[in-house]
């Protein structure tokens, strides 16, 4: 089986009211010809986008089994118009609070659309998405109560941190010394993240404790792990397992970061992407279908 490159979606770009720097690009894929039975928002990872990895085949997938889908493009990823990394100020200003305010945008343009208002919903993200997904869902959940809206009702995490701020000492230091943190990027470019991400989490807020906000989160979770994830490893996902009031955990063979997927589209699929979408759908489809 190959990945798909482009379904259909509708491309809602969503301007920051005080940040001009800052464009939420929302993108929704609803199933054809039936009402959706539940709506899944999904906030992809670090130099990721929805046209990236696996992201167009967990839409297709999540479609075909009659969910709209609605894909996060958050406003500092880097990632402009056409889908390229263009926007390089606003992703070297990136915050985590800049990631979580959007989700939360996300959330809110979502409840304000007739055809999607009072559905199920769910929240996905991968690596540092799944985090933000993970505090957003707790503080989702928490306001709820003095809300009408429905809350998040059901989370997929694959690849989930345990911490944010996740660095190598030494990149660090050269961070605190100078302000600024060279990043490469694939093709070669080197951008500069400013001091405005490494002042976010140190000294680390409450609101980015991530086991913290596990704790708090009382939603059904499935956590999906590469048994030979180099960027988290499979105790992290343990340590938040056991955060959660209601976890499981899918632990899949063989799968490392991106659990087979290629960065571009289309790739062939294997067991391993098989077996983290499969568990993904029946997820969602447990906890927020009818």
């Amino acid at each position: 089986m190959t990945a798909p490159t482009s379904p259909e979606r509708e491309a809602h770009p969503l301007a920051h009211p005080a940040d001009a720097r800052r464009v939420l690009r929302l993108s929704l894929r609803a199933p054809r010809a039936h009402v959706p039975k539940g709506l899944v928002v999904v906030v992809p990872g670090y130099l990721s986008n929805r046209d990236r990895y696996f992201h167009p085949l967990l839409e297709e997938r999540l479609a075909a089994h009659g969910f709209a889908v609605l894909c996060v493009g958050l406003s500092g990823s880097g990632y402009g118009d056409d889908g390229r990394l263009s926007e390089l100020e606003a992703f070297a200003h990136n915050t985590y609070a800049w990631e979580l305010e959007d989700v939360h945008r996300t959330l809110v343009w979502a409840r304000g659309r007739p055809d999607l208002a009072g559905l199920p919903l769910g929240l996905f993200g991968h690596s540092r998405g799944a985090a933000m997904a993970l505090v957003a869902a707790a503080e989702d959940r928490a306001g709820a109560a003095a809300s009408s809206a429905r809350p998040v009702s059901a989370v997929v995490l694959w690849a989930p941190p345990s911490r944010v701020g996740r660095y190598r000492p030494e990149r660090l230091a050269e961070w605190r010394a100078t302000g600024r943190l060279p990043v490469e990027l694939g093709d070669g470019r080197v951008v500069h993240l400013t001091r405005d991400a490494l002042d976010g989490f140190e000294p680390l807020p409450p609101r980015l404790d991530l086991l913290a906000a596990a704790r708090r989160l009382d939603a059904p979770t499935l956590l999906v792990a590469g048994a030979r994830d180099r960027a988290v490893a499979p105790g992290e996902v343990a340590e938040l397992a056991g955060a959660l009031p209601w976890a499981e955990v899918c632990t899949v063979a063989r799968a490392g970061h991106n659990f087979g997927a290629r960065e571009h589209p289309p790739f062939p699929v294997d067991e391993r992407l098989q077996t983290a979408l499969g568990a993904t759908v029946g997820w969602f489809e447990r906890h927020l279908g009818p």
